[in-house]
């Protein structure tokens, strides 16, 4: 659902982003300084999903004023820690919009965080094909713990819509939206030569992942 031309969808998020931090505590504000822009939600079913997952998310959002930006086309949810964006960006990403998270500063003036769905680029590898690395930004790391009965819940949802991860599989997306998260605040382009160590605790009856990087500028 395009915008006029003549209209700046951001200026009216701005506005919204200036009444959250008027309700906000400022300490609340420190912990959680990200935020989550959605924008070009042209699909009826991309919207009434954004919706789902953020009214169970388990944030405290005003879903009428939801509901109004939705409708317009895009959302802002800020006042979000780095464990919640990266969670409400992993279950959004198969919708077809733009979606972009950072610190909200950024997201609203700057612009210099990317799209979560292309950039920061993750590999395996140590180098990327065509791509010269200018700069190394240093290491990154993360680490994702999730109770044996929450992972079995959540591909039971999956595979309820038509994926069938398996636990590996689910971790590793949880941990690599996170990593995503640690390399923007770098402003990094991409992260390098990643590597992922999994086990699964009996005595906790817990799956942990780790996840660690080299940050890059191409």
């Amino acid at each position: 659902m395009k915008k006029p031309e003549d209209e700046n969808p951001l200026e009216e998020l701005h506005d919204f982003a200036k009444e959250l931090d008027a309700k906000e505590g400022s300490e609340e504000a420190f912990d959680s300084p990200y935020a989550l822009l959605i924008e070009d939600l042209d699909r009826e079913q991309d919207r009434e999903r954004v919706y789902q997952v953020l009214s169970e998310s388990g944030v405290e959002l005003d879903l009428d004023s939801i509901k109004r930006q939705l409708h317009e086309g895009h959302v802002l949810v800020s006042h979000l820690n780095e464990a919640k964006a990266a969670i409400l960006t992993d279950k959004l990403k198969d919708i077809e919009a733009d979606i972009r998270f950072g610190l909200l500063d950024d997201l609203l003036h700057k612009g210099k965080t990317q799209s979560a769905q292309e950039r920061p680029i993750l590999t395996t590898a140590p180098s990327l094909p065509e791509a010269a690395i200018k700069r190394y930004l240093g290491i990154v790391s993360t680490e994702v713990s999730m109770s044996e009965a929450l992972v079995l819940e959540e591909i039971d949802r999956e595979v309820g819509e038509g994926r069938s991860p398996s636990e590996y599989d689910l971790l590793v997306s949880k941990v690599s939206a996170q990593l995503k998260i640690k390399a923007q605040s770098l402003n990094a382009d991409a992260v390098i030569a990643i590597s992922f160590d999994f086990k699964f605790l009996p005595e906790k009856k817990s799956f942990v992942i780790f996840a660690t990087g080299t940050a890059v500028e191409i």
